[in-house]
C-alpha cells in the first residue's frame, strides 16, 4: 500500500502571538495558507490535528468534500511541553498507521506551496531514503561563540557568486516512511534526503516582526 499523508498540528494556544492559527494572513487565516497548497499537492491524504475547536469546525465543513479530515488532538499533546513528535505519534495511532509516508507540514511556513511538498513525495518516492527535511541554503557567515569562523576563510573571504553557503532546516516539510517513524518515533531518521527550498522561506513565524515580513511577502507575491 502506497500512502501519503500530510500531518498539520494546530495548537490553540501560542504565547508569541496569541491566536496565531486563526489570525488572518493577507486575507486567509495562516492554518489555512498551507492547508489549500497541501490540498492541491499529490498528498493523498491531509489531516489537520489540532485542540481548536473552531479550527476544527471550519475544517470539517469546509472542506468536507476534499481529501481533507480534521482531528482533535488531546489536551497532552498540545501543551507548551509536548515535542511535535508527540503529536504526530499520537495522530499515528489515531489513523492507525494508516500511512506509508507522512510529512509533516507546518503552519508558521505559510510560503510552502504545492510544489515543494510534490518535490518531497517525488524525492521519497524516487530516492533511496528514509526521511526528508526542507532546507534553505544561505549565504550567511557564520561564526563560533569563541571567535573563529565556522563556514569561510577570513582571509580568502568568498564572493558569493562563489561561496556555496550553508544548508539550514526552514521547518516547513518533514517527511517520513512508516519503517522509520516506528523505529525512531522521529520525524527524521535513517538515510535523510534533502529539499531544498527557496531562500525566503528561511522566515517561521514566531515573532510579530516574522508576521508583519511574511504578511509582506505574501501581499507581494499574490498581486
Amino acid at each position: 500500500m502506497k500512502k501519503s499523508v500530510g500531518f498539520i498540528p494546530l495548537r490553540k494556544g501560542s504565547k508569541g502571538i496569541p491566536g496565531k492559527n486563526k489570525k488572518d494572513l493577507a486575507g486567509k487565516p495562516l492554518y489555512q495558507w498551507i492547508l489549500d497548497e497541501a490540498i492541491l499537492s499529490n498528498l493523498d491524504e491531509v489531516f489537520v490535528f489540532t485542540d481548536d475547536e473552531e479550527i476544527f469546525n471550519e475544517v470539517s465543513q469546509n472542506y468536507a468534500s476534499q481529501k481533507v479530515k480534521a482531528l482533535i488532538r488531546s489536551a497532552e499533546s498540545a501543551s507548551d511541553t509536548a515535542s511535535t513528535e508527540f503529536a504526530m505519534i499520537e495522530f499515528a495511532n489515531q489513523i492507525d498507521y494508516n500511512f506509508s509516508t507522512l510529512c509533516l507540514l507546518q503552519a508558521t511556513s505559510p510560503l510552502t506551496n504545492t510544489t515543494a511538498i510534490n518535490n518531497a513525495l517525488s524525492k521519497m518516492e524516487t530516492e533511496d531514503i528514509d526521511s526528508l527535511v526542507s532546507v534553505v541554503r544561505t549565504h550567511r557567515f557564520v561564526w563560533n561563540e569563541d571567535g573563529t569562523s565556522k563556514n569561510y576563510d577570513i582571509f580568502k573571504r568568498p564572493r558569493r557568486q562563489d561561496f556555496k553557503g550553508l544548508l539550514i532546516e526552514n521547518g516547513a516539510i518533514y517527511c517520513t516512511t512508516i519503517s522509520a517513524f516506528k523505529n525512531s518515533k522521529n520525524r527524521i531518521s535513517g538515510a535523510i534526503g534533502l529539499l531544498e527550498m527557496n531562500e525566503d522561506t528561511l522566515i517561521e513565524i514566531d515573532t510579530l516582526t516574522d508576521w508583519v515580513i511574511l504578511e509582506q511577502l505574501l501581499l507581494a507575491k499574490n498581486h
